[in-house]
């Protein structure tokens, strides 16, 4: 499970502890009817619209040269405005999650509340830098439109979240509209409740993520071209695991260079974490805060991570992790540990720091007390 569908998940379970909850899932055929029965042990209903992904494509298609940014056109469907426009009135407080489903919060009598997660706009215009003409045209008019919805929707609902500060600032709005608050994420129950991993002295090191997820395709393959050669040169015996369901084909020929090994989907990724000595998170472009590093800190294991990557996350270098800016440093910086055991140490730090600030038990009574303001 991503780490959006994780805050999604964990978030209505907790507005289900203290108010009666339904919920509304739009999804892609085929379904996974046994994922539908276990969200109904949880909520009161579970209403499901699902369509064919050609209908998503669809959707972008019919709205290419509209000012709706792509993103929002693809979760665009008359048939849950209707379902909404029906039933809202029924409801004392209407929570959408993501940018793309905001467009369902505007115009409600009820409070409203949209969980950005993260600024989409921003995300947006990395791409546009990152990639050459035509993407790059299309990446920053689409970043300008996420830009200009993301204003309407601040200045249209009673209360948005985000997860980093960073975030925060690079959602646009003028100085009198209210400011999305931070609300960082959990990890999963599951990774605090076995002990942490022990801690060794291999040089196995392990990347987890999405692997149809533009930042983490670039992090994989630039560490595993540009990096890792460079470790494996002090230290030949280096092992580079990327771990993530959905590899595309420039990822999956990674596979081909000595050491490196692309799992594709696994039932337990936190396994391969607990397997590896040093989990490596690369990132060098993204928003929001990274679940990768949360989930690799709370099994215990050494991270060694950018500054982009450990964002919003309020750990120490050397203490509870490793950032390291420049990839002469993250290359240093893992011969360092590898030849120093001793140091990894600092994963067990990392663990700690989850179990205080990064559990949804610490984290959902703050998202219930927006909640409760709006509707009390």
């Amino acid at each position: 499970m991503g780490g959006a569908r994780i805050r999604m998940y964990y978030t209505a379970k907790a507005l289900s502890q203290r108010h009666d909850v339904d919920l509304l899932v739009i999804d892609e055929e085929p379904v996974d009817q046994g994922a539908i029965d276990k969200l109904q042990d949880t909520f009161r209903n579970v209403q499901l619209f699902s369509y064919y992904r050609t209908s998503f494509y669809g959707n972008i298609i019919s709205n290419i040269v509209s000012k709706q940014p792509l993103q929002v056109s693809y979760f665009d469907f008359p048939e849950i405005s209707n379902w909404i426009d029906k039933n809202h009135s029924e409801y004392d407080l209407i929570y959408c999650y993501l940018v793309r489903a905001g467009q369902y919060a505007i115009g409600r009598e009820c409070p409203c509340v949209v969980d950005f997660a993260d600024a989409l706009s921003k995300t947006y215009q990395q791409r546009a830098q990152y990639h050459s003409f035509p993407k790059n045209i299309l990446y920053q008019y689409e970043s300008h439109r996420l830009r200009q919805y993301e204003k309407l929707l601040l200045e249209s609902v009673e209360q948005t979240l985000v997860t980093t500060q960073s975030d925060q600032s690079a959602i646009p709005g003028e100085q009198d509209i209210k400011r999305p608050a931070v609300v960082p994420n959990g990890v999963k129950p599951e990774l605090l409740e076995k002990q942490p991993a022990e801690i060794g002295d291999g040089t196995d090191l392990v990347f987890l993520g999405k692997m149809d997820y533009f930042p983490n395709v670039d992090a994989a393959t630039h560490f595993a071209k540009k990096l890792f050669p460079e470790i494996k040169q002090e230290v030949p015996d280096t092992t580079f695991t990327i771990v993530g369901s959905n590899p595309p084909k420039k990822v999956r020929d990674l596979g081909q260079y000595s050491g490196v090994k692309v799992t594709g989907y696994v039932d337990d990724p936190s396994e391969y974490l607990r397997n590896g000595d040093i989990v490596v998170v690369p990132l060098r472009y993204g928003s929001g805060i990274q679940n990768k590093v949360l989930e690799a800190m709370a099994v215990g294991r050494p991270v060694v991570t950018t500054p982009l990557a450990a964002d919003g996350i309020c750990g120490k270098h050397g203490r509870h992790f490793y950032v390291e800016e420049l990839d002469v440093d993250f290359v240093r910086r893992i011969v360092d540990l590898f030849n120093s055991p001793e140091s990894r140490r600092v994963g067990r730090s990392g663990r700690e720091l989850v179990e205080s600030r990064y559990t949804w038990e610490e984290i959902s009574p703050t998202i219930l007390e927006y909640v409760d303001d709006l509707i009390t």
